[in-house]
């Protein structure tokens, strides 16, 4: 039997959403396929910082991977800036 570590086991990522509050809401985020959110600050306004991770190497994300599928909804009219940052 070969010797299992916590890093063999999950990957997690730390990932910040910053958006235009005058612009848009965000209605729902949910993990993407072998992705799960572990934990949601939505504390500061505009700003939704999530906690994922996926198990087992095989759902890390590596590369070009899909994490979290967000739902936005327009309340006013124009273009609204979206910013990603881990």
């Amino acid at each position: 039997m070969s010797k299992m570590t916590l890093k063999d086991v999950f990957c997690a990522e730390d990932l910040k959403i910053t958006f235009d509050t005058e612009k848009l809401q965000l209605v729902n985020a949910r993990g993407a396929d072998g992705i799960k959110i572990y934990k949601e600050d939505d504390s500061t306004l505009g700003i939704r910082r999530y906690i994922t991770a996926s198990l087992g190497k095989t759902n890390a994300a590596n590369g070009d991977k899909i994490l979290l599928h967000l739902t936005f909804r327009g309340i006013a009219t124009g273009q609204a800036k979206i910013d990603i940052t881990n």
